[in-house]
């Protein structure tokens, strides 16, 4: 046996000599996709076999698939501001839906048109609209669903708080255009403009909202799953108290749901079938990612383009009845609503089937793209995963954050104790196999092995160390306690029209 000491070297040349070597992909087109609301546990790539996802698994085998990737936070603006930026939601200053991303912040987009690329985006969903902010650094910005952004008329209401001087909150209506469209007709704005910018070097931001509440797949695809939609599925915000009903007497059941056996759930079919619209959201939104793959191959891109499809965050379906928070998120920290996919691909290029193991958020994604391209990455709060992607472990040993969106809480009562909108709200610190989960609105607190309880069924507050928590507890209060102070954008007003859209699509109380 060899002395610990020869032990290592040896597996580090190992390494060396047969992990393929890091190279960049200078002037690559790169499309970047989101699908709203979409858990990594509902992907088939990501092992489960009920589902089907056949051209996003068809993505991982012709590249990239990161094991445990997450959200910043469970909300789809916010989140989407982390990707676009690289920061956690206290540092750029946009905590949940409603809110505006501040211009002084540095967008993936932005930086890279400095760096020659043309730039567009293609949209779903109201919750991204331009008026938002995150239009930053677009040259195009396809909203048009919408429609006319000067009809807005607006108005807005704050909220004092003593350290970030005052909190940004936005009450809205809006009774213009749509709310959002489906992931074919993004395509279709899309490829229109692919059309006319084949040969040029860009970087495309297309985001399907299909699978976000209210589930409402088209019919040729729900009808793989249903004969027909039963009576009583809520198809609409407004149709949830009465059905959520049925939840009151079902906990322990639903504490041995599984995603990956969610067609042989025991459930009322109300409650089974919207199971499968959620699950037949994703499959369609999966047939749009491939018209995706078809167009870049039709028009010779397909080998020159970085395609990473992510999403913004996920969904508890059934899981944790204790919670009472069945079909949603903006609640939990669990991996329900913030384990998501993060697949890039770029055949060729990239190495085929490669599955990393390390903990890696969103906040990664604007540095690991630059990385990737040959640029140097902009100091943010993630960093470059590259070397992760040809097989190189970055040992960085960090914990990865993430926080709640709601509830809502009243900011006049609870201002003066926090110093970001979401402080009273669920956030976890996950460093390896460990999370620990805390929610000081409703006193909870939680640690979980990830590896041997994936589920996160088993809360082992009680049998870790002293020290162990101590440090779990020091780490998430210390990023509770840093935001940068002043990034909440204040001079923001929007329309007292929005109230209406925001509320349909539900994100507004």
């Amino acid at each position: 046996m060899l002395p610990l000491l020869l032990v290592i070297p040896l597996v580090l040349t190992w390494n060396s000599v047969f992990a393929p070597p890091i190279k960049r992909a200078q002037n690559y087109n790169v499309v970047l996709l989101t699908i709203d609301t979409t858990r990594a546990d509902f992907i088939g790539a990501y092992g489960n076999r009920s589902v089907s996802t056949p051209n996003i698994d068809s993505l991982a085998r012709d590249g990239v698939l990161f094991e445990h990737f997450y959200s910043t936070i469970n909300t789809t603006l916010a989140a989407h501001a982390s990707i676009f930026t690289g920061l956690y939601p206290r540092n750029h200053g946009v905590g949940r839906n409603s809110m505006r991303l501040n211009q002084k912040n540095l967008t993936i987009a932005e930086f890279l048109h400095a760096n020659g690329y043309d730039t567009a985006a293609f949209i779903g969903s109201f919750a991204l609209a331009s008026v938002f902010g995150v239009k930053q650094g677009f040259e195009t910005f396809d909203e048009s669903f919408i429609g006319d952004m000067s009809d807005y008329v607006s108005r807005n209401a704050s909220f004092a708080n003593k350290d970030n001087k005052e909190f940004q909150i936005v009450l809205t209506k809006q009774k213009v255009g749509d709310i959002e469209r489906r992931a074919g007709d993004v395509n279709k704005s899309f490829f229109g403009w692919l059309d006319q910018n084949k040969n040029k070097k860009f970087f495309a931001f297309v985001h399907y909202y299909d699978p976000h509440f209210p589930y409402n797949p088209p019919e040729e695809w729900y009808r793989r799953r249903l004969s027909a939609i039963p009576a009583g599925v809520p198809l609409s915000t407004p149709d949830r108290p009465a059905f959520e009903k049925l939840f009151e007497n079902m906990t322990p059941a639903l504490a041995k749901f599984q995603a990956s056996n969610f067609n042989n759930f025991p459930l009322p079919n109300s409650m089974d079938a919207l199971l499968k619209l959620y699950a037949s959201e994703i499959e369609y939104a999966d047939s749009a990612v491939g018209q995706i793959i078809k167009k870049l191959n039709e028009t010779g891109l397909r080998n020159k383009t970085i395609f990473i499809v992510t999403a913004d965050h996920g969904e508890n379906l059934v899981d944790h009845p204790e919670f009472k928070t069945f079909f949603r998120h903006g609640f939990l920290t669990h991996d329900t609503e913030t384990h998501i996919p993060f697949i890039v691909s770029c055949p060729g290029y990239l190495p085929s089937g490669e599955r990393v193991n390390e903990v890696a958020s969103e906040v990664d994604i604007f540095p690991t793209v630059a990385d990737l391209l040959g640029f140097r990455p902009p100091r943010v709060d993630g960093i470059s995963v590259l070397k992760e992607f040809f097989g190189q472990k970055i040992h960085t040993n960090r914990d990865i954050f993430a926080e709640a969106s709601q509830p809502h809480l009243d900011f006049h009562k609870f201002a003066a104790q926090m110093v970001w909108v979401n402080d009273r709200n669920s956030a976890f610190a996950r460093k390896g196999d460990y999370k620990y989960i805390t929610a000081p609105w409703i006193n909870y607190e939680a640690v979980f092995n990830l590896q041997e309880d994936p589920g996160e069924r088993n809360n082992l507050l009680g049998s870790v160390s002293k020290g162990d928590l101590r440090k779990f507890r020091k780490d998430l209060k210390e990023w509770r306690s840093k935001a940068a102070l002043g990034n909440i954008d204040s001079s923001f007003q929007l329309s007292d029209e929005e109230r209406d859209k925001l509320k349909s699509l539900g994100y507004v109380q």
